[in-house]
């Protein structure tokens, strides 16, 4: 017997209905007569470009990467790795004049799947977890004018993220909305929270597919 899977997303503030349906552990990752290992060897290394609410941001590289040996129920263990992010387009709005001087080599985030459609995987982001910071936040370094350097964490709102994976088109597209950001010196004492309400949105859109190559290296 058939089963429905129905699975609700939101992309751009909207809602995405999505209805899935299986005949079984091989149909629940696959559409179009597609598995989903065919699907994902077309081509996971994506150039695309990060907007900030709404605004146009810098260029970046993502390399996604999928687990499909160790699917468990409704899971499936990805990470959506930037080569990439728009440090500068954030700075510029919560420190006019203020220059990026220090940024993470990549920034590897969690995926967990939510569900399909005919043609796209969607997915959400899940809590990252280093050693030298608490859940969700990505830090970075910043120069102020006066050549003060001050220390940027960005706190992502994972659970609130979406994620698009559209096979059709062969495009990567996600948004996650930041809530606040920390400002700190020192040996990292925080002395400013900046609280967005309604919270920052960070969106990255992909602009082309780059079969079979690695970004990053």
């Amino acid at each position: 017997m058939k089963q429905y899977l129905k699975t609700t997303v939101y992309l751009a503030a909207a809602l995405v209905s999505v209805a899935c349906s299986s005949g079984g552990d091989n149909d629940l990752y696959s559409f179009k007569g597609e598995s989903y290992n065919d699907v994902v060897s077309r081509g996971n290394t994506y150039e695309g470009i990060w907007m900030v609410n709404d605004v146009k941001a810098e260029a970046a590289d993502v390399s996604i990467n999928f687990d499909d040996t160790e699917v468990q129920g409704d899971a499936l263990p990805s990470t959506a790795t930037f080569f990439g992010f728009p440090f500068q387009a954030i700075t510029d709005l919560v420190m006019p004049g203020a220059t990026v001087s220090s940024i993470p080599n990549s920034i590897a985030i969690p995926m967990r799947y939510v569900g399909y459609s005919d043609n796209a995987y969607y997915l959400e982001f899940t809590p990252m977890y280093y050693s030298s910071m608490a859940p969700q936040y990505i830090y970075y370094q910043v120069t102020l004018e006066d050549g003060k350097e001050v220390g940027i964490s960005i706190h992502l709102v994972t659970e609130k993220s979406s994620v698009i994976l559209n096979s059709e088109r062969g495009t990567f597209s996600c948004i996650i909305p930041v809530d606040k950001i920390l400002c700190s010196e020192g040996a990292g004492v925080i002395f400013k929270e900046i609280p967005f309400d309604p919270e920052m949105q960070l969106r990255y859109t992909s602009i082309n597919r780059m079969k079979g190559s690695t970004v990053g290296n």
